[in-house]
């Protein structure tokens, strides 16, 4: 009876034994999980700060590249409006100088119209001398006056000549002084349309390269080819509007 009273007192702390052993292993377990937990929170919690900070550095990084680059966009209008404004000055002042060139020639004009002899047409303004002198004194005469011998651009204003100077054999201001056959006007235009009497050109003597109108009265076909130096009456005129380069 009392073996078997030592037996069981035995298995009761046996079982207790057990008991407690278990206990502290799932304690033990449980501390264990725990310190995983802590662990990977302490990493995330690390890894969240860090990101945060490098965040906050890549920002104060960029604040500086930016301002930089707002200073090199506004520095580089500044220099285009600079460059604008010395464009407009530029343009300014020669807008003033081309005025101030129409105000004088348009003085010389108002001052050539109010003067005897000048006749207006179709934008010119023309002039016939009452001497007579040979071609290259003609239009040294007339550019004297700020104007040049005739040139005649169309049927209208060869019409118009042959009406108001018909009476009157005068140079115009075509040549082929430079090459035979080639005629060019003063402006160095070469001749397109002409109003030849019949048989004209014909370089008479070989040496007639100036031209003058009125030759013939008939019709308006009145120009003749004369030697430079004859002796003649000459039509100046100037253009009333100019095309400005």
């Amino acid at each position: 009876m009392a073996i078997q009273n030592d037996t069981e007192r035995v298995d009761q702390t046996c079982v207790k034994d057990a008991q407690y052993s278990g206990a502290f292993w799932l304690t033990a377990l449980c501390l264990g999980l725990m310190c995983i937990l802590q662990a990977t929170l302490n990493i995330v919690l690390r890894l969240h700060f860090t990101f945060q900070v490098d965040m906050q550095l890549c920002n104060n990084h960029t604040l500086p590249i930016d301002t930089e680059q707002s200073y090199n966009d506004l520095l580089k209008k500044k220099l285009q409006l600079e460059s604008s404004y010395i464009s407009l000055g530029e343009m300014r002042d020669q807008l003033q100088r081309e005025r101030d060139e129409l105000q004088k020639r348009l003085s010389n004009i108002t001052e050539m119209i109010n003067k005897s002899g000048w006749i207006y047409f179709n934008f010119s303004i023309y002039y016939i001398s009452t001497e007579k002198k040979n071609w290259y004194d003609s239009r040294e005469d007339c550019r004297n006056l700020g104007a040049d011998l005739v040139i005649i651009n169309s049927t209208e204003e060869q019409v118009f000549l042959h009406k108001y100077f018909r009476t009157i054999e005068a140079w115009i201001g075509l040549t082929d002084n430079e090459k035979e056959g080639v005629w060019r006007w003063v402006d160095g235009s070469q001749l397109t349309t002409g109003y030849w009497w019949i048989t004209e050109p014909n370089n008479n003597g070989g040496n007639e390269n100036c031209v003058t109108t009125g030759y013939r009265h008939i019709n308006i076909t009145t120009w003749n080819d004369e030697s430079c130096n004859s002796r003649m009456s000459w039509i100046c005129e100037i253009r009333v509007f100019f095309d400005w380069k």
